[in-house]
């Protein structure tokens, strides 16, 4: 019998039939929020965001899509599968820990001489990514003990702002290596269709071979929040 000790939860994947109806969207002057194909994921449907950094309140997706909804889903890794557009681009993520603190942290990959800055409700962290797609790992809970010495009890809020293309975002309860992790998609897929067995002959090294090299096509970054936070944590003190 296969054991599901994989937790899961999905927010957002650009080619289901409905991505974004968890999300709002906000789509400023000169702005865009659409499905597009795109050429490096042979022609798979990706969401795209775009738009000028001058406006007051820039191109975004928020989840939830109601302003006074939150998510309280307690997994502490954030996943997001993201193209690198090489424009200015932000993540913001609401989180409440467990002395039930609301606190922001606000991923950027401009103004980065004046990063890291950090006050008792928002950290701004420098966000450094790859060309073409990148694979971001945040840890939550050692992003949060990290910066507020407290613990992460549950993610409230995702804002994607402009001038990215999204694959996917979703949460989990831990790292997961690549070959754990094809593994346990593969046993999550095989318990929702009620599969208990798989013949051993029907399973061939050069399939599994072929599903990770289309995988290594994505580069990966893993946000380490220890990276960053000798700077802030003096800044922290001083205020």
């Amino acid at each position: 019998m296969l054991k599901n000790t994989f937790r899961y939860m999905p927010l957002l994947y650009s080619i289901a039939n409905k991505p974004l109806h968890l999300w709002s969207k906000h789509v400023s002057f000169g702005g865009k929020v659409r499905r597009v194909s795109d050429n490096q994921l042979h022609g798979d449907k990706v969401i795209e965001i775009t738009g000028p950094h001058d406006n007051t309140i820039p191109t975004n997706i928020t989840i939830p899509a109601k302003a006074l909804d939150i998510l309280n889903i307690k997994l502490p890794i954030l996943i997001l599968i993201v193209k690198n557009l090489n424009l200015w681009f932000k993540l913001e993520v609401q989180i409440i820990d467990k002395q039930q603190y609301r606190r922001r942290f606000s991923f950027m990959t401009y103004n980065v001489e004046k990063l890291p800055s950090i006050n008792a409700s928002i950290a701004r962290i420098p966000l450094r990514l790859d060309d073409c797609w990148n694979f971001l790992e945040i840890n939550l809970q050692t992003l949060c003990h990290q910066v507020y010495k407290t613990d992460y009890e549950a993610l409230q809020r995702v804002t994607i702002y402009q001038n990215c293309h999204l694959r996917r975002v979703y949460l989990q309860n831990r790292h997961y290596n690549d070959d754990e992790l094809y593994r346990t998609f593969f046993n999550m897929y095989m318990l929702k269709q009620g599969i208990t067995f798989i013949e051993k002959s029907c399973q061939t090294e050069d399939c599994y071979t072929g599903f990770i090299n289309s995988r290594r096509k994505v580069k990966y970054i893993h946000i380490l929040a220890y990276i960053y936070f000798f700077l802030a944590f003096r800044t922290f003190r001083a205020i």
